[in-house]
């Protein structure tokens, strides 16, 4: 008995390459360093800005923006762009929740690249992090 939940071998997903997740990861950090340049700019722009302020900036940008565009609209901006989505694995035409988002990015994060050993070992393309947060990227 597998621990882990199976996509029905009749279903019609397809998942992307490897290469075309880093092109997302790759987009979504031009993103996120476009919105803390521009919040850097306002911040100086204003003056004096509380130090709580800054923190909650860095923490939505490096934090909080995967999680909350997977979980409301099943990929960030490079998802979205690359036309893939982020969705559960048991049930792939459902948005991941953002409890599951969030654990998936800290685990991206704490695993780096490493996690992404993984993708060409499985015939659904999942990264470790992806098996741990219970998700699976696919092509829209």
């Amino acid at each position: 008995m597998s621990t882990f939940a199976s996509v029905p071998e009749n279903s019609n997903v397809q998942y992307p390459s490897l290469l075309r997740r880093v092109q997302a990861m790759f987009i979504d950090f031009v993103v996120i360093l476009c919105i803390f340049m521009v919040s850097s700019l306002i911040i100086g722009a204003v003056g004096s800005v509380p130090d709580e302020i800054k923190i909650s900036i860095l923490f939505f940008c490096f934090v909080l923006y995967e999680p909350l565009w997977i979980s409301t609209a099943g990929g960030t901006i490079g998802h979205q762009i690359l036309k893939l989505r982020v969705k559960r694995y048991a049930t792939p035409e459902r948005n991941i929740g953002f409890i599951p988002a969030l654990g998936r990015i800290i685990a991206k994060t704490a695993l780096g690249w490493i996690s992404f050993l993984t993708v060409n070992s499985s015939s659904e393309k999942r990264a470790i992090h992806d098996i741990l947060s219970g998700s699976v990227v696919v092509l829209k």
